[in-house]
């Protein structure tokens, strides 16, 4: 399926704007460093150095400095691809908190795309 195929399935907006990503595939896995491409409220896309499977649970902890928040939550791997010579993934956060939720949401909406 390409690009052009994909159909777009957001119930909340989606914002382009990086900031740091530090991800675990478990608790004996060691930290990755990432930075984010797009988000909303319920999920994202960052760049990583390895591919990672559609699937796979990870810890992550998203660090939004502009505004002094941390967000630490469990999310699952959606897709991964290959864009030029980056690797990126996309996840679906899961154990979200409601504040955390909230906080995303708003900031999502001060760099949505239009």
């Amino acid at each position: 399926m390409g690009k052009e195929d994909q159909i777009e399935n957001r119930n909340y907006p989606r914002a382009k704007t990086v900031f740091e990503v530090i991800y675990a595939l478990n608790l004996d896995s060691g930290l990755q460093n990432a930075i984010s491409r797009d988000f909303s409220a319920t999920g994202m896309s960052f760049s990583v150095d390895e591919p990672l499977t559609a699937g796979s649970m990870i810890n992550i902890e998203l660090r939004l400095n502009d505004i002094d928040k941390t967000i630490k939550t469990k999310a699952i791997v959606v897709r991964s691809w290959k864009e030029s010579n980056d690797q990126y993934v996309s996840v679906h956060f899961f154990d979200i908190n409601y504040h955390d939720f909230i906080t995303l949401l708003d900031y999502s909406l001060t760099f949505q795309i239009e």
